[in-house]
């Protein structure tokens, strides 16, 4: 990208090299909404990382029960993030970011 603080030479930019100035705003278009989704994917990770690292959540385990006997057959296993986010967009960010082995991650901490 091409730019400048002096007026001056912003106006010679713009009336004697006008390819220069087509070419930094079509680049400028072309690269914006990537380099908008890396920096969104970089903070969403350094997000993800922290809640691991801080050890924000928690398993939960939901008794599934036979209607009939009334007795408890198994259990659900459920995540609940100190957030209050909904665990299945939580989820839905860490895959949307994880673009290797968990390993690479920090350790679980525990409480």
């Amino acid at each position: 990208m091409i730019g400048t603080l002096d007026e001056h030479f912003a106006r010679t930019l713009v009336e004697e090299m006008p390819g220069i100035v087509s070419f930094g705003a079509t680049s400028s278009a072309l690269l914006a909404d990537r380099l908008h989704e890396m920096r969104r994917e970089a903070e969403l990770r350094e997000s993800l990382k922290g809640l691991l690292a801080a050890g924000s959540f928690r398993p939960v385990f939901q008794p599934i029960v036979d209607l009939e006997s009334r007795e408890v057959v198994a259990f659900e296993a459920l995540t609940r993030f100190d957030s209050g986010q909904r665990p299945d967009l939580c989820f839905a960010d860490a895959w949307s970011v994880v673009r290797g082995p968990i390993s690479r991650w920090p350790p679980l901490r525990p409480r």
